[in-house]
């Protein structure tokens, strides 16, 4: 996130994790950045978003029992709440859904990540779901 969250953001973030499906395992966590982070330039690594000021996590965990669709949109709706608010996704929390997961986890990164990508693993070898592509298969 780039920008400071109104007191109103944080009210309706608060309300989000109180009406929750699971009082206990519904989470909303802001990560502070700065630092040493910003020092480093936003194209010389994978992780383009260096000039945020925080990043924001969002978590339910459930048991394989418990009714998954309900955590399910609980997280999609407040991501939808959020995508406004900021600009791309932190890599390291997944959320499986996202469309165009390549810019929103590597922002203008993307398309160099594709060209490594494709010199040192051009058969995608090392891949799960959301993994980077290269721009020949």
């Amino acid at each position: 996130m780039y920008k400071t969250l109104s007191e109103r953001n944080i009210k309706n973030l608060v309300q989000f994790v109180d009406n929750s499906p699971g009082a206990d395992n519904c989470f909303i966590r802001l990560y502070s950045l700065g630092g040493a982070i910003k020092e480093v330039p936003s194209n010389s690594s994978a992780y383009y978003y260096r000039k945020s000021e925080y990043i924001i996590g969002i978590t339910a965990d459930f048991k394989k029992d418990d009714d998954s669709d309900i955590y399910k949109e609980w997280v999609a709706e407040v991501l939808q709440y959020v995508n406004p608010l900021t600009n791309g996704t932190y890599v390291n929390f997944p959320y499986a859904e996202l469309k165009h997961y390549g810019n929103a986890y590597y922002g203008k990164n993307y398309p160099l990540l594709r060209v490594i990508k494709t010199i040192y693993d051009p058969c995608n070898i090392f891949k799960f779901r959301q993994s980077i592509k290269p721009l020949i298969i």
